[in-house]
């Protein structure tokens, strides 16, 4: 693996070399308006960047889906998702003396518009924990939080593969002991231990109708997809994902009581990165790399850190459009992007004065209108495109709007850079590897239109 790293790494600086800084020119399209394009004082610098972790849960907020599993990326390294999770009692009106365990099985509602990597392929394992230390459903949480757990899992399911699409058959008992097939929704199903249902039925009243007495006793999961160069994603917070602990009542009848991941319920994703296994781990501030290409993924990956040029030249002119345009990298050598296909929408972030993480303020005009993909799409951009170029090459590439941040910045308002980033950094596990602006046949761009004083 180091030698094959080690050769992709000489194929990419040997690419680098060809390229050459790229000038931007000034056209005149009218008499009331200049675009200001190809002229060397508005190229922008840039360079990859390791942001660190990132929020994942703020006093009760949860994610819409939680990642899990192992990608092994030759330009990006090992990265890995893992859930922390509270479930609380759903039905605590029941009376479970006299009653005996069935089964217990851990239900795992999948969303595949997160699944990432070889997943149609890898045969996966996952494995629960106990979580032996309590979460703070009222505190804030990086993707870098961890709790202990129990030494060994409490159930466990090997050799499966994920099938989002295709519903699961299961045996039903009803009252009367009649056995029958239910069709249910696609989910990933991991038996637990009998032992655990057996102490949860055996806890006493109050710790059964208080969901905060029984977080004392029961602190919650831990779940972890065993994987190569797999990530799912489950929809956690929901009543389809749930633990069922299934067991016969006084009358000798088939019940089931549900735990579940609830709005109330704190269920916080960890992310770790191994840059160093990766082809980024030397682009990372290294501006000099950064001409020629830069790198953005999800989770607690990498970013791209763009620094405007001056443009006091045009300090007297009123801004009417501002966009970067960038592409990307297609044609690197084990670039696998079949297997890791690039980000889908890449949104734009600043730091404030306090350190504090900011949407800049196109981004946040737009997203605070909570319009359709189209609306995005003409009032933001961002999303990758394609291009096919007279020979048939085809090109993916973004463009990205920013007029409102190129006029705050030539104000004074705020400083010259902000960062890329994907849209859903905390929810998916994309990347991009993109052209910069000095490589030599497709430069990151910014086109800026101004009109005349």
């Amino acid at each position: 693996m180091l030698r094959v790293r080690y050769l992709l790494l000489l194929a990419v600086i040997a690419l680098m070399k060809c390229t050459t800084p790229t000038s931007i020119g000034t056209d005149f399209i009218g008499s009331d308006l200049i675009e200001v394009e190809n002229i060397d004082t508005t190229k922008v610098s840039a360079k990859t960047i390791n942001p660190g972790p990132i929020d994942v849960y703020q006093g009760s907020s949860n994610l819409s889906r939680y990642l899990c599993g192992t990608l092994n990326d030759d330009y990006f390294g090992h990265s890995s998702s893992q859930v922390f999770g509270q479930v609380r009692v759903r039905d605590n009106s029941r009376n479970f003396e006299y009653s005996s365990i069935d089964s217990v099985v851990l239900s795992l509602r999948y969303d595949s518009t997160s699944f990432y990597g070889n997943w149609e392929n890898e045969s996966l394992d996952i494995e629960v924990y106990r979580l032996e230390e309590s979460i703070d459903a009222e505190a804030d949480y990086t993707s870098g939080a961890s709790f202990l757990t129990s030494a060994n899992p409490i159930g466990s399911r090997s050799d499966f593969k994920a099938e989002p699409s295709t519903p699961v058959i299961i045996d039903f008992e009803d009252k009367e002991g009649n056995i029958d097939t239910v069709l249910i929704a696609p989910q990933l199903r991991v038996p637990i231990d009998k032992s655990i249902g057996e102490e949860i039925l055996a806890y006493d009243s109050l710790a059964l109708s208080d969901n905060e007495v029984f977080l004392e006793s029961f602190k919650g999961l831990n779940l972890r997809v065993l994987s190569e160069n797999t990530m799912l994603a489950f929809n956690l917070v929901t009543p389809q994902t749930r633990m069922i602990v299934y067991y016969r009542n006084e009358m000798d009848e088939p019940a089931e009581m549900n735990l579940s991941f609830t709005d109330l319920s704190a269920v916080i994703p960890s992310f770790e990165h191994d840059f160093s296994s990766g082809i980024v781990d030397g682009f990372i501030e290294n501006p000099n790399l950064g001409d020629s290409l830069l790198f953005s993924q999800s989770m607690a990956g990498v970013e791209t850190e763009i620094t405007l040029p001056d443009l006091s030249d045009w300090q007297d002119f009123e801004i009417n459009h501002a966009a970067l345009s960038f592409t990307v990298a297609d044609d690197l050598p084990g670039n696998l992007t079949n297997l890791f296909p690039p980000i889908r929408q890449i949104t734009a972030i600043r730091v404030d004065e306090d350190g504090e993480l900011r949407l800049i303020r196109d981004v946040a005009i737009a997203e605070s209108q909570a319009g359709s993909e189209q609306f995005l799409r003409e009032v933001l951009g961002g999303f990758i495109e394609e291009e096919e170029l007279e020979d048939g090459q085809v090109l993916r590439h973004y463009t990205l709007f920013i007029t409102q941040f190129i006029d705050e910045v030539r104000r004074g308002q705020v400083e010259p850079v902000f960062r890329l980033r994907p849209r859903l950094k905390n929810i998916t596990a994309e990347r991009s590897i993109l052209y910069g602006p000095g490589h030599s046949e497709y430069p990151m761009k910014l086109k800026l239109v101004f009109s005349t004083p």
